[in-house]
């Protein structure tokens, strides 16, 4: 299973590809240009996450989810960045999940309330590949994309068993 993990955000947007049991395909960042118009970052946003579909072909997208912000305005462009990656990821073929924040650090650290550079640390080490001056957003991507590839891996599992009840 091939999976893409995205950390959303307006000025940087995380993401990662991993194909299970633990083998990273890809990760980096997508970064609009500073100074345009937000629609044209949110249209840049959609475009390269659309070209990194097509190019993995991912059948699962997760997808860090809002669970608080500084405040409403943040909120508000937040859900926005968060609303073009849902429609890209849908119209590319792709299934995807939300998982908050929490959720993630859990899954990959153990801990919900983990530091990034701990979520960091934890990808190095769960996915065998140097960390050094990778950034956050693409730490945090990949982090989704674990979360969801265990979650799933035991929901299955869990559905296997109850229809052999």
């Amino acid at each position: 299973m091939i999976v893409l993990g995205v950390d959303p955000g307006i000025n940087c947007t995380g993401y990662g590809i991993i194909e299970t049991p633990g083998k990273t395909l890809a990760f980096g960042t997508i970064r609009p240009p500073a100074r345009a118009e937000f629609a044209s970052r949110l249209l840049h946003v959609s475009e390269k996450l659309g070209e990194i579909i097509d190019a993995y072909r991912p059948e699962h997208c997760a997808v860090e989810n809002i669970f608080h912000a500084t405040n409403a305005r943040s909120a508000l462009v937040l859900g926005h960045v968060r609303g073009a990656i849902l429609l890209t990821a849908l119209r590319h073929g792709c299934r995807v999940y939300e998982y908050t924040a929490l959720q993630i650090k859990k899954a990959v650290t153990g801990q919900g309330r983990a530091e990034k550079g701990q979520v960091r640390s934890m990808i190095g080490i769960l996915l065998k590949i140097p960390v050094t001056g990778m950034a956050f957003d693409s730490a945090d991507a990949l982090a989704a994309a674990l979360c969801h590839a265990n979650t799933y891996r035991t929901q299955t599992a869990m559905r296997v068993v109850e229809r052999a009840r």
